[in-house]
């Protein structure tokens, strides 16, 4: 086999974007999507060193010190072993911000990739047999690589027609023995168990319907908390209907986040009562996102609701004044340069009159304020 050309992956975003419903767009992938041009197909061999990779690359916010810092932290979490082997193989996209550890060319933006990979060894393929896997807003395809390389199983990605194009050259380039359905080989919109059968990895638009296929687990890592509302009710109908029985549920996202021109809160997504917890905890290094694992079970007497009830409490303390806009109504983004004017007013003000103490009364402030606004 070989990777999929260029020509092919051009062909298949054309098709995917005449069909693809750009209402499904939050207004924060609008803003990304905007800004991506693929009419130079050379620019996508170079994706992680050019605007292509924007909003899917964590490379592109790491520095030295921080790198270092990250690398101890990950490796007294799963052992330097884990990490080693989990390491990219290949340099797909041409990464220039790559670091050195122990004579390896390191990634940064696996850090957080090699995270996840070792909850779901700890949490979901050490206690089950994983053959189906669905990640919704995989990105480029870095978590999907780690799993391909390790575990046998298929693999589907559901993401936007732009992204679609960048896992499509990554994943092909690193698995060419493995077989890649994407959507200029789909028919009618659909794919079935059939095209599971024949296919490794699939890779679909969201509009694309999914018939006679069950999913031992499905994966989402920092991608709906900057979608809308109705957009992750869809993914949950999915996720709910099409999950095998005792399936799992991946979910790392942040407490609370407002990119898709709407408040997205953790603590109200519309998982129904048939959820065990298996997992509900802060993300690596990152205290504002939350990892919640949920296993799929009938009998669960509905544990999941008092979890997201203990999720709406720690959501206090991470929502910040030029964000309760959102909350009290109105859409006052226009006055944006006001309000930052107005914050620093109120900085400055601040610590000439509470000095040092300014800090703790202001975060006092937000803890007290947000208990009235989150609920």
């Amino acid at each position: 086999m070989t990777t999929i050309s260029l020509k092919k992956i051009e062909n298949s975003y054309l098709e995917s974007t005449k069909d693809f419903n750009n209402t499904d767009r939050s207004i924060h992938w609008k803003k990304i999507s905007g800004k991506k041009n693929f009419k130079d197909l050379d620019k996508i061999k170079n994706f992680r060193n050019n605007h292509l990779s924007y909003g899917h690359d964590d490379s592109n916010y790491y520095n030295i010190e921080k790198f270092n810092d990250e690398i101890e932290l990950i490796k007294k979490k799963v052992g330097e072993k884990f990490f080693l082997n989990n390491l990219k193989l290949k340099n797909i996209g041409n990464l220039k911000n790559l670091f050195t550890h122990n004579n390896l060319l390191i990634d940064p933006g696996d850090i957080h990739l090699i995270n996840f990979f070792y909850e779901l060894e700890k949490n979901v393929f050490n206690k089950s047999n994983i053959e189906i896997i669905c990640e919704i807003g995989g990105g480029y395809g870095g978590l999907a690589e780690k799993i391909l390389r390790q575990k046998k199983c298929k693999y589907i990605l559901i993401d936007l027609p732009e992204t679609n194009v960048l896992s499509t050259y990554y994943l092909s380039n690193n698995f060419i023995d493995k077989k890649i359905l994407i959507y200029s080989d789909i028919k009618n919109n659909l794919i079935d168990d059939k095209d599971l059968y024949q296919n490794d990895i699939i890779i679909i638009t969201p509009n694309v319907k999914i018939k006679n296929i069950e999913f031992d687990l499905f994966i989402n890592t920092r991608s709906m908390m900057e979608m809308r509302s109705s957009t992750i009710k869809k993914y949950f109908e999915l996720i709910q209907n099409q999950i095998s029985e005792n399936g799992y549920f991946y979910n790392v996202n942040r407490y609370i986040k407002f990119r898709a021109g709407e408040a997205i809160f953790l603590k109200d997504y519309p998982y129904d009562g048939k959820w065990k917890v298996i997992n509900s905890s802060k993300s690596f290094n990152q205290e504002w996102i939350h990892q919640l694992i949920t296993q799929r079970q009938q009998n669960s007497s509905n544990l999941i609701k008092i979890e997201l009830k203990k999720i709406m409490n720690e959501t206090t303390k991470y929502l910040q004044p030029d964000e309760l806009r959102y909350l009290v109504g109105g859409n006052f983004l226009k006055y944006s340069f006001f309000i930052n004017i107005l914050k620093k007013i109120l900085y400055f003000a601040g610590k000439k009159i509470f000095g040092t103490k300014y800090y703790a009364y202001k975060q006092k402030f937000y803890k007290v304020l947000n208990k009235f606004l989150i609920k």
